[in-house]
C-alpha cells in the first residue's frame, strides 16, 4: 500500500499536503510548483541533511535476533527525537551493515515534541539502479547524492567535498557512472514522488519520534507512543478519499447505469483499505500504553464496572463504584500483567441489583 492513491483526489491530496512541511533553516510548505516559506512547522516535517547524521557499522558474525536486540538497547539510551535504524544483510562478513541516522539537538527547541521527522535522502532512494550520482538543488544549497549498492550516502559542496568529482571519489565511484542534476523545482518532484511512492510500512521506518514525551493527566491523546499518530494520520487520509469515491461512484451508478463495473472498482478500493486497517494495527499493537494506570481503569469498565473514583494512596491503587457482578470485575483486573494483587477493601454491598464495591491493587515492582 502507498500513499500515491491519495493523489488520484484533489481533495484528500491538499489534506495530506497540508499536513506536511519541509525544514532548513527555516520552514516551508509543499505548494503546487516550489517550496513557500510559512512561519509554522506542520505534523510531519522532512527534515534538511544539515538537521542530521549518517553512519555506517559493520556488526559481524551476528544474528538477526541479537541484532534487533542491540539496536533496541541502542535506541532506549538514547535523548530527543528516535535515530533511524536501518541494517542490511551482509554476506561477507556473515553479518549486517546498519545505517543509522541521528537527530541533531536543534531540533528539540526548533519543532514541537510531537512532530515526525523523515530524513529528506531517505526519500530520494527511488532509483533501481544499483549505483548513480545526482546533484540536487535544496534551500539549504547544493546536496550531492550517491548510492553504491546497497549503501547511500550524502554531502553539500562546500570545503574539500566542492564538485562531483571530488565525492565521487569520496564515496568511491568511478567516472562512468550515471550523473544527474536536479533543480529546486524537480526537488520539490522528488520530495512528492518519495512521499507518494514508498510503501507505508517502510515510510513508517523511516520515520522519527520524540522519545520522551512527558505525558500530562489531561492529554489522553497522547498516552501511545507516536506510531500510533502516524498510523492514524495515513488512516485517516485513506479513510478520507475512500468516502470521496463513495460520493462519486453514487453519481457514476445513477449516471450510467454501469453497476457491475462500478461495484467491482469499489470493492478493490476496500480491499485496499483493509489491508491498510491491518497493516496500522499489527503496527499499534505492538506498542503498549505508557500510563499502566489506565490499562486497569479501562479492563475495569470492560468487566461492567462504573467507576466512581479512582486514586492512589500508600502505593496504592483504589477503585471505588459499581457493577452487576463485583467478583467478575476483580478476577479481570488481576489478569492484568501489571497487577500483582487486587483485593476487595471492605465488604460488598447490594442495593437495587446492583454491588457496590471497594477494590484496592498492588502494581509490580518494576511500574
Amino acid at each position: 500500500m502507498k500513499l500515491n492513491i491519495i493523489s488520484k483526489s484533489k481533495l484528500t491530496e491538499s489534506w495530506l499536503y497540508n499536513k506536511i512541511g519541509y525544514v532548513s533553516d527555516t520552514f516551508f510548505e509543499l505548494s503546487k510548483s516550489a517550496l513557500s516559506v510559512t512561519k509554522k512547522s506542520k505534523s510531519v516535517m522532512i527534515v534538511a541533511r544539515h538537521h542530521y547524521n549518517e553512519t555506517w557499522q559493520l556488526y559481524p558474525a551476528l544474528s538477526l535476533k541479537e541484532l534487533k536486540s542491540l539496536l533496541d538497547l541502542q535506541k532506549q539510551v538514547s535523548s530527543g527525537f528516535s535515530p533511524i535504524q536501518q541494517y542490511f544483510v551482509n554476506k561477507e562478513h556473515d553479518g549486517f551493515d546498519v545505517k543509522t541516522i541521528t537527530f541533531s539537538s536543534e531540533l528539540n527547541t526548533l519543532l514541537p515534541a510531537e512532530t515526525i521527522l523523515i530524513p529528506e535522502t531517505e526519500l530520494f532512494d527511488l532509483v533501481n539502479i544499483n549505483r548513480f550520482i545526482c546533484e540536487l538543488e535544496t534551500p539549504a544549497g547544493v546536496l550531492f547524492l550517491a548510492k553504491t549498492d546497497t549503501k547511500t550516502h550524502s554531502a553539500y559542496r562546500k570545503g574539500m567535498v566542492n564538485n562531483v568529482a571530488t565525492f565521487k571519489m569520496s564515496v568511491g565511484l568511478s567516472d562512468t557512472v550515471e550523473q544527474k542534476l536536479f533543480t529546486e523545482v524537480d526537488f520539490l518532484k522528488l520530495l512528492k514522488n518519495g512521499l507518494l511512492n514508498l510503501p507505508i510500512k517502510k515510510l513508517l521506518s523511516l520515520s522519527s519520534f520524540k522519545i520522551n514525551l512527558f505525558i500530562q493527566p489531561k492529554s489522553i491523546h497522547a498516552l501511545y507512543w507516536a506510531p500510533l499518530i502516524t498510523a492514524l494520520l495515513f488512516l485517516i487520509s485513506t479513510n478520507s478519499y475512500l468516502i470521496y469515491k463513495n460520493n462519486i461512484l453514487e453519481n457514476n451508478l445513477t449516471a450510467k447505469g454501469s453497476i457491475v463495473d462500478e461495484l467491482l472498482n469499489f470493492k478493490q478500493q476496500q480491499d485496499q483499505h483493509s489491508e491498510l486497517i491491518k497493516l496500522l494495527n499489527s503496527e499499534i499493537k505492538t506498542h503498549k500504553a505508557v500510563l499502566p494506570s489506565w490499562d486497569i481503569v479501562h479492563q475495569a469498565a470492560i468487566q461492567g464496572m462504573e467507576v466512581h473514583q479512582f486514586r492512589k494512596r500508600d502505593g496504592k491503587i483504589i477503585l471505588r463504584g459499581i457493577a452487576d457482578n463485583a467478583s467478575k470485575v476483580l478476577g479481570g483486573v488481576n489478569k492484568l500483567p501489571q497487577v500483582s494483587s487486587a483485593v476487595f477493601d471492605g465488604a460488598v454491598r447490594k442495593s437495587r441489583g446492583k454491588d457496590y464495591f471497594i477494590i484496592q491493587l498492588q502494581l509490580g515492582r518494576d511500574l
